[in-house]
C-alpha cells in the first residue's frame, strides 16, 4: 500500500470519527477533545522534554486535558466561577511542585508545560466553545465548519500544488507547499464557505467566506509553525498513531491556529 492510498483510507475514517462525535452531541464531543488534547500534549512533552522522566509529561498532559474539560462553556455560572479557581490552582501550583522535583532546570520545564497548555489545550476548548456561541443550546455546526474548511484547504492545497505548483510559498520551513496550491485551497474554500451559506442563516455568504478564508490561512499558518518545530528537532512525523499522517499532532496542526482566529473573528462579527 502507498502512502497516498493509506493516507487517504487513514483521513476518511478519522473524520468519520470526528465528525459522528459532534453530531453524537457535547458529551461525546468533550470526550473526545479531551482525549486528543490529552495525546497531542503527551507528543509535544516527549519531544521537547525527550530526557525527561515519563511521570512529568504524563502530569503536564493530564493537567491539560484537565483544563480542557474546565474551560469549556458547558456549566453553568455559579460551576464555572469555581472551576476558574481550580484552573487558577493548576496553573500556579505547578511553581510549588517544581520546588519539590530537584530538576536542574524548573523553569525551563515550566515553560514547556504552559507552552503546551496554550499550543494545543486552549485552541482544542475554543474549537468546542464555538459550539455555544449563537445561544444556550449545543450547535456543532460552526466548529464542525471550522473543521471542514481546514480539511478542504489542506487537501486541495496538497493536490493542486502536486499538479501545478511551481513556486515555493515557504521553502525555508516547508519546501514542498507551493503558492499555486495554497491558491487552490484558498478558492476551493471558498466554494465551501458558499454551500454552507445555503444551509444556514446564521451568518451571510460574506461572513462565511471571511470564516472559511480566516481557517484556512490560519491553518496553514498553524501547519508551517508545527513544521518548524520539528524542523527544528530534526524529526519527521511527532508520532505514529495515525498510519500515513504520523501522530496526532501533526493532524490536529492546522487547527491550533486556525481555531483561536476563527473565535476572535466570531466574536469580531457577532
Amino acid at each position: 500500500m502507498n502512502n497516498f492510498t493509506q493516507r487517504a483510507i487513514t483521513g476518511f475514517f478519522f473524520v468519520l470519527f470526528i465528525v459522528g462525535s459532534m453530531w453524537l452531541g457535547p458529551i461525546s464531543f468533550a470526550v473526545v477533545f479531551s482525549l486528543v488534547t490529552f495525546g497531542s500534549l503527551l507528543e509535544f512533552y516527549k519531544l521537547l522534554i525527550p530526557d525527561e522522566r515519563p511521570s512529568f509529561r504524563l502530569y503536564g498532559a493530564i493537567t491539560g486535558m484537565v483544563l480542557f474539560l474546565l474551560f469549556m462553556q458547558f456549566w453553568d455560572e455559579h460551576s464555572y466561577n469555581i472551576l476558574n479557581g481550580f484552573v487558577f490552582l493548576l496553573v500556579f501550583g505547578t511553581f510549588v511542585i517544581e520546588l519539590f522535583s530537584g530538576a536542574d532546570k524548573p523553569f525551563e520545564r515550566i515553560a514547556y508545560l504552559i507552552t503546551g497548555w496554550i499550543y494545543i489545550a486552549l485552541p482544542l476548548v475554543l474549537l468546542f466553545n464555538m459550539s455555544m456561541m449563537d445561544s444556550a443550546a449545543y450547535d456543532f455546526v460552526l466548529p464542525l465548519s471550522v473543521l471542514v474548511f481546514i480539511w478542504i484547504n489542506d487537501t486541495f492545497a496538497y493536490l493542486i500544488g502536486r499538479m501545478i505548483g511551481k513556486t515555493p510559498l515557504f521553502p525555508r520551513i516547508s519546501p514542498k507547499k507551493t503558492i499555486e496550491g495554497t491558491l487552490g485551497g484558498l478558492v476551493m474554500v471558498g466554494i465551501a464557505a458558499f454551500v454552507f451559506a445555503l444551509y444556514n442563516d446564521n451568518y451571510t455568504l460574506l461572513q462565511w467566506i471571511g470564516l472559511a478564508l480566516t481557517a484556512a490561512i490560519g491553518g496553514s499558518f498553524g501547519d508551517l509553525v508545527e513544521s518548524m518545530l520539528k524542523r527544528s528537532l530534526n524529526i519527521k512525523d511527532s508520532g505514529t498513531i495515525l498510519p500515513g499522517h504520523g501522530g496526532l499532532l501533526d493532524r490536529f496542526d492546522a487547527t491550533l491556529l486556525a481555531a483561536p482566529c476563527c473565535y476572535a473573528y466570531l466574536l469580531i462579527i457577532s
